[in-house]
C-alpha cells in the first residue's frame, strides 16, 4: 500500500507548498489552488473502489505519519522546534506546507545562486526515503488538479542566467523576470539538468566559432527532453511556451532520401519475415541490406550525392525522421544510436512490430508516407540509386493467369507457394501485408473486388459470369498490376501465375473450363 499511497501524500505536500509560495500567505489561502489540494487529500483518505488502497484507520495513520515527517524535516531546516501536530489532517497538511514554504523563503534570502523551494523540498524530505516519488507519474495516483497559475516561456540569453522567464503578472511578482529553477516545485535532479543546459548554452555563446551542427542537435534534444520533464513535474498549474527553435538541418536530397527509404523498407521486410523455421535465411538478407547501406554512406562516383561532405549526417537525419514517425516508437531515440546501422535496424524492428499489430507492413508504410519530408518514395526507379540485392526469399502465386481465372477466395490475389512464404503467411497473402506502395495495394484490392463481382458462383458448374469485354479489361489490368507488383517487391520475391500448390496440404479444387471468347455465358461442359 505504501508504495502507491505515500507518493500521493508527498505530491499533495509539494502542491500545498507551491500554493503558499504563489500566494505569499503564511496559512491556507482562500483560492482554487488550495481547494484542489484539499480535494486531493480527501481522495487519498477516502478512496474509491478504483483506488489501489482501502479506506480505514490504517490509511489515515499512514497519511498522518507522512505529513508529520515532512513537518519535522521542514522545522529542522529553520532550527526551530516542531510545532504541535494538529489533529485534523487538513490543518496538519497546511501547517506542514507553511513550514516548507518558510524554509524556502529562508533559503532565498541566503542563497545567492537562486535557491528556494526546490532545495527546501529536497532537504525537508531527506530524513525519510522515497520523497522523489512525488513526481513519479507511475506511482502518484491522486494529485491536486490545480487551475493554471503561472505562464512561463523557455529561452536562453536575456542576461537572467535562467532557462525560464515569467510571462504573466503572477509569475513576475513571485520570481521577477527570470524564473529561478531551484525555486520551483520540482525534484533537485531535474533542476540540476536545467542548470546544466544553461551552463552549456553559455559555453556556446563564449565559443567564437559556435557549436557545430552535431552539438546543436544534441543540445536541442536535451532541451526538449528537459522541458517535457518540467511540464510533467510542474503539473497543470504551469504552462511553458518553448521559444527555442531547433537547429537548421540541411535538407536531405530527394535521391538520397528515396534510397534510404528503400533500404528501410527492405530491412523492415527482413525483420517482419524472420522466423526460426528458416534458420540461416535472415543472415543473408541482413548482409544484403547492410551492404546497400554501406554503399550509400561511402558513395562511389556517379551516385547523386557523391562528394556530399555530410552524407552520414544526412542519412542519420532521414533515419531519425523514420523513427520519429514510426508507430510504437519505444526504446532509445534513433538520434542517440551513433551507428547508422543501429538506427536502421532499430527502426525496422519498430515497423515490423507495428505491422503485426495492424493490417500489415504495407499498411504501416502507407500510413507513414505523408509524415516524411520529402515523402516516402522507396519504389521510385528514377530516384532510388542503390538497390538492396537480397536473394530470392519468397515464392508467391497469383491464383490467376492471363489464360485461366482460378478463383480461390474473395479478395485474395496472392498465395504462399513455398516453405518460406507459408512460414510467414501460411496461405493467403493480403496486399497490405507486403512491402509495396499503398497505392498499389489499394489498386490490387479494387481489382479483386471487381473480380468478385463477376466470379464463378458455383465452382462445380463451370458457369462464368464474365462477358468478353469485362474479361478483356480485367486481364489487361491484371497484367499491368502483376508487372508493377514484381517491380515493387524486388529480387527477394518471385511472383508466378496460376494455382498455388499449398505444399500438398490442401485438396485441389476441380479445374475450371477456359473463359469464354465471346459475349454471354460459357456453356457448362
Amino acid at each position: 500500500m505504501d508504495w502507491l499511497l505515500l507518493p500521493s501524500v508527498d505530491a499533495v505536500v509539494v502542491a500545498a507548498a507551491d500554493v503558499l509560495g504563489a500566494s505569499g500567505a503564511d496559512g491556507r489561502p482562500a483560492d482554487a489552488g488550495a481547494d484542489a489540494v484539499d480535494e486531493a487529500l480527501d481522495r487519498i483518505v477516502t478512496p474509491t473502489a478504483m483506488t489501489p488502497w482501502a479506506a480505514g484507520d490504517e490509511v489515515e495513520q499512514a497519511v498522518r505519519s507522512r505529513l508529520t515527517g515532512w513537518s519535522s524535516g521542514a522545522a529542522a531546516l529553520g532550527t526551530i522546534a516542531a510545532p504541535p501536530v494538529p489533529e485534523e489532517l487538513h490543518a496538519l497538511l497546511w501547517s506542514t506546507a507553511s513550514l516548507v514554504s518558510g524554509a524556502a523563503a529562508r533559503i532565498r534570502r541566503t542563497d545567492a545562486s537562486g535557491g528556494g523551494l526546490t532545495w527546501a523540498l529536497e532537504r525537508a524530505g531527506a530524513g525519510f526515503p522515497g520523497t522523489a516519488a512525488a513526481w513519479d507519474v507511475r506511482r502518484v495516483r491522486e494529485r491536486a488538479w490545480r487551475p493554471l497559475r503561472h505562464r512561463l516561456s523557455a529561452t536562453y540569453g536575456g542576461g537572467t542566467g535562467q532557462l525560464l522567464r515569467a510571462e504573466d503578472a503572477a509569475s513576475r511578482e513571485r520570481w521577477g523576470a527570470g524564473v529561478a529553477h531551484f525555486d520551483l516545485p520540482i525534484p533537485l535532479e531535474l533542476a540540476r539538468r536545467v542548470q546544466a543546459l544553461v551552463d552549456r548554452s553559455q559555453r556556446h555563446d563564449l565559443d567564437p566559432d559556435g557549436p557545430d551542427l552535431a552539438e546543436q542537435e544534441a543540445f536541442h534534444r536535451e532541451h526538449v527532453t528537459v522541458l517535457a520533464h518540467l511540464g510533467a513535474a510542474l503539473g497543470p498549474a504551469y504552462d511553458i511556451e518553448d521559444r527555442v527553435a531547433p537547429p537548421f538541418r540541411p535538407p536531405v536530397p530527394d535521391a538520397l532520401a528515396a534510397t534510404v527509404d528503400a533500404i528501410v523498407v527492405a530491412a523492415a521486410d527482413v525483420v517482419a519475415g524472420s522466423t526460426a523455421a528458416l534458420p540461416g535465411a535472415t543472415e543473408q538478407d541482413v548482409a544484403a541490406v547492410d551492404a546497400a547501406l554501406a554503399t550509400v554512406l561511402e558513395p562511389a562516383p556517379g551516385l547523386p550525392w557523391s562528394g556530399e561532405p555530410v552524407v552520414a549526417r544526412l542519412v542519420g537525419a532521414r533515419l531519425s525522421a523514420w523513427f520519429a514517425a514510426a508507430p510504437l516508437a519505444v526504446g532509445p531515440p534513433a538520434d542517440d544510436l551513433a551507428d547508422p546501422r543501429d538506427q536502421l535496424w532499430w527502426t525496422a524492428g519498430l515497423l515490423a512490430v507495428a505491422g503485426r499489430h495492424s493490417e500489415g507492413l504495407g499498411s504501416v508504410l502507407d500510413g507513414l508516407a505523408g509524415d516524411l519530408q520529402p515523402p516516402l518514395d522507396a519504389w521510385n526507379d528514377e530516384l532510388v540509386a542503390v538497390r538492396t540485392d537480397r536473394p530470392v526469399r519468397y515464392q508467391l502465386r497469383t491464383g490467376l493467369s492471363t489464360e485461366h481465372l482460378h478463383w480461390w477466395h474473395d479478395g485474395i490475389l496472392l498465395w504462399a507457394d513455398d516453405d518460406a512464404a507459408r512460414a510467414r503467411w501460411e496461405y493467403a497473402v493480403h496486399a497490405w501485408e507486403l512491402p509495396i506502395p499503398g497505392d498499389l495495394a489499394g489498386r490490387i484490392q479494387v481489382l479483386m473486388d471487381r473480380f468478385g463481382e463477376h466470379r464463378v458462383p458455383d465452382i462445380e458448374s463451370g458457369v462464368y459470369e464474365f462477358t468478353a469485354d469485362v474479361l478483356a479489361a480485367f486481364s489487361g489490368d491484371y497484367r499491368q498490376l502483376a508487372a508493377e507488383l514484381r517491380r515493387a517487391l524486388g529480387p527477394a520475391y518471385r511472383v508466378l501465375e496460376g494455382a498455388p500448390s499449398f505444399g500438398g496440404r490442401l485438396p485441389q479444387p476441380p479445374p475450371l473450363p477456359s473463359p469464354p471468347t465471346s459475349g454471354g455465358r460459357a456453356p457448362a461442359p
